[in-house]
């Protein structure tokens, strides 16, 4: 067998779906085998593979496993003579995989090769080729100065700056995303060090290869497309920790008992990378909240100065006391609200900005009319606060999506679709769904023949700043060298090959975007997530400032107490379904449950009517439907948590 490919899939089915399709269509004329390795997904990704491709091998591992263990799983079932290690996010042309085969024929000093990557929008990734992270290097990347000389030798050796995109190189380190390899220099690796979990893997499988004599090319003769770039979720905390720790095992590893100096100030460097990354990537997602608590905090001297000056006849009516509290009051309301509602998510719509502003208006009426009279000032402030924001906030994300300044989803402006009449009504159906308000659709045949002027007319023509590429395009390639030519300011995305979602990553520094036919549980989504979290802690402090009552009720107390510490901690949430391998539903939320949605009485009512419960619960989640239950079962707050 000539070829095997490895693909190690977790909770993306749909770019799954999309991955298969043309890596299928790529291995035209190849003898080889793909084998996807699930590392326990939670989405329908298993059943859609067995569904839509049988022929493919699958192999489930009953638990996330990481990475390299996953790849090391696939590998051992493996039987061609060369190995692709291959992302589920990406896209391959149907030339990809044949001129891979050739080049590793021709080139026998070649232990591995990546290949010309490019991002969901069409711009070739940097990461496609890469040096050795060496002291200086590091030092570079770190301090930014790569970027001030991006074609430096010296300067940007990390992405090796001084090699051109368009011809093949002998580099140092391939991305993990496309690692084609031969099954002989694996055995004699060994395979992927397991002691990596996520990150660095390639790193250490690289600098492997070239151990042994090999050297590891970038081949410019073919590209792919590739969603998630190397920047995905560096804003978050366990990112730096898990690369962090990847580092650091691979300079143990490698330079531990050789160079104990060198590997301090390289471990030094990795640490202050890592703490000023995260810091610099923290900082670019607070700014939006601080801008807000800025103008929210602004709006309300405003609103003070004219309600004093309109009512009272002076700018000095209200004591400062009231002020001042008055002012973190409704700060503190307008943020939280507007953070559990999901304004500050990366796809956040007008409704929502209307809707938190609303509820942080009734909930400081009502926080108003509780506080000591020494404290208030007029219930006028709130009301006129509520009318600056609304005004602020609608203005403020409108220029902010105008000018793409940050990732605020499209609320109009002009779509091109490049396919047929059927595939431009499945777009229709998927937006009007998702709530997607494009005013003007345009649609030009997928049979259409486009180079670099034609295309950028259709864009121009139809004043176009969104394109979505439908599967009657036919060709992958084709549809990759499309994406190579549009404008850098139009959003792509595509639409999948079964036609029931559309894919695409508008930012690599974010995740990929996914918008489907497929009906969405509230807790599926980050927003109703982090109501529930906000509703567990609230709810525990409650149950404790009343503990000393409650407390009776409860026929094991030591638990009750135990189980609010857990809850406040994150290890436990006050409801959740107890769901079991009879239900067939599926639970986004992963902490054990002290209660669930129904009682022992109505849990005897049958597999249908549970699984009927447990899914309205699922489906319609709010902070409400938790309070009701939980009222319900106060004398039950003492159980043993349920998975």
């Amino acid at each position: 067998m000539e070829l095997s490919i490895v693909i190690v899939s977790y909770n993306v089915s749909h770019f799954l779906e999309q991955c298969l399709d043309s890596v299928i269509r790529a291995m035209q004329g190849i003898e080889g085998e793909i084998i996807v390795v699930d590392n326990h997904s939670v989405d329908n990704s298993v059943e859609m593979v067995r569904t839509r491709f049988s022929m493919i091998k699958i192999i489930e591992t009953g638990s996330n496993l990481g990475f390299a263990k996953a790849n090391n799983i696939g590998i051992r079932h493996s039987e061609g003579k060369n190995i692709l290690l291959l992302n589920p996010d990406t896209i391959v042309g149907e030339d990809c995989l044949l001129k891979c085969l050739d080049f590793m024929k021709t080139n026998p000093d070649a232990g591995a090769l990546g290949v010309k990557m490019l991002d969901g929008q069409g711009k070739i990734l940097p990461e496609s080729k890469r040096g050795f992270p060496t002291l200086w290097i590091s030092f570079c990347k770190l301090t930014g100065l790569y970027k001030l000389f991006p074609k430096s030798r010296i300067f940007n050796g990390y992405y090796m700056g001084h090699l051109d995109y368009e011809h093949d190189h002998r580099i140092d380190i391939l991305t993990g995303a496309f690692f084609f390899t031969k099954s002989s220099v694996l055995k004699q690796i060994g395979g992927l060090d397991e002691r990596y979990f996520m990150y660095g893997e390639d790193i250490d499988l690289s600098y492997s290869i070239q151990q042994l004599g090999y050297s590891i090319y970038y081949y410019a003769g073919t590209s792919i497309i590739h969603f998630k770039g190397e920047s995905t979720r560096k804003s978050n905390l366990s990112y730096w920790n898990s690369f962090f720790g990847a580092m650091m095992l691979f300079y143990d590893k490698y330079y531990g008992n050789r160079a104990k100096s060198l590997s301090f100030f390289i471990k030094l460097a990795i640490i202050i990378r890592g703490v000023v990354g995260f810091g610099r990537q923290l900082l670019n997602r607070a700014g939006p909240i601080l801008a807000d608590i800025t103008f929210l905090l602004l709006g309300f001297y405003t609103v003070k100065i004219f309600w004093s000056l309109f009512f009272h006849g002076t700018p000095y009516y209200f004591q400062t006391q009231a002020i001042w509290f008055n002012a973190g009051l409704y700060c503190m309301i307008w943020m939280i609200t507007l953070f559990l509602n999901g304004v500050y998510d990366h796809h956040s719509r007008l409704m929502d900005l209307v809707v938190s502003n609303i509820i942080a208006l009734i909930a400081s009426l009502s926080i108003y009319a509780l506080i000591p009279e020494v404290l208030r000032s007029s219930r006028m402030l709130p009301v006129l606060l509520f009318l600056w924001m609304l005004v602020y906030l609608v203005m403020s994300r409108l220029l902010v999506n105008k000018f793409k300044i940050a990732g605020v989803s499209s609320v109009g402006g002009s779509l091109l679709i490049i396919g047929n009449a059927s595939e431009e009504d499945q777009v229709r159906q998927i937006l009007k769904k998702h709530q997607k308000y494009i005013p003007i659709f345009n649609r030009v045949d997928q049979n259409h023949s486009f180079d670099d002027h034609s295309l950028a007319d259709a864009i121009s023509v139809f004043k176009a700043d969104q394109l979505i590429l439908c599967p009657s395009i036919g060709s992958a390639v084709k549809m990759i060298d499309i994406m190579s030519q549009v404008p850098e300011e139009v959003e792509i995305r595509i639409l999948t090959a079964s036609g029931s979602g559309i894919i695409g990553s508008t930012d690599k520094n974010q995740q990929g975007e996914l918008m489907t036919f497929d009906l969405t549980y509230n807790l599926q989504k980050i927003r109703y997530r982090r109501q529930k979290r906000f509703f567990d802690v609230m709810f525990s402090l409650l149950v404790l400032f009343f503990s000393w009552i409650l407390v009776f009720f409860q026929k094991n107390k030591g638990r009750f107490f135990l189980n609010i510490v857990h809850v406040v901690l994150g290890l436990k949430t006050w409801v959740n379904p107890r769901l079991d391998e009879q239900t067939g539903v599926v639970n986004p939320v992963w902490r054990p449950g002290v209660v669930e949605p129904l009682n022992e009485f109505q849990r005897a009512g049958g597999k249908e009517f549970v699984e009927e419960v447990y899914k309205n619960y699922l489906w319609n989640y709010s902070i409400w439907m938790d309070l009701d239950i939980c009222i319900k079962e106060i004398n039950h707050l003492d159980r043993k948590a349920h998975e």
